[in-house]
């Protein structure tokens, strides 16, 4: 999923702890545009909350970088056992 260089700013923002009028001022932007990038970043994270949205952009291991794709936390997760079958199948190989 992309973002664009203000729907970055307003989601590293948002991780920051930011409010929203704080985002308008830093952004040296109008309450409307900070608006229409917060739902469109709800709608590409899924998510039906701001509050929702602003815990996610809090989490440390949530990177996003302009013109790259959105690291998910939950997806990035190992399943241990999984590597603990696939060690067994290994062993008993030939």
């Amino acid at each position: 999923m992309k973002l664009s260089p203000e729907e970055q700013t307003v989601f590293n923002l948002l991780g920051d702890g930011k409010l929203v009028h704080e985002i308008v001022k830093e952004m040296n932007s109008s309450r409307m545009v900070v608006d229409i990038h917060i739902e469109s970043l709800k709608k590409k994270h899924g998510f039906e909350t701001l509050g929702e949205l602003a815990k996610y952009a809090s989490y440390p291991e949530v990177t996003v970088i302009p013109e790259t794709d959105v690291v998910d936390p939950v997806a990035e997760t190992v399943d241990y056992f999984e590597l603990d079958d696939e060690e067994d199948d290994e062993d008993n190989v030939g």
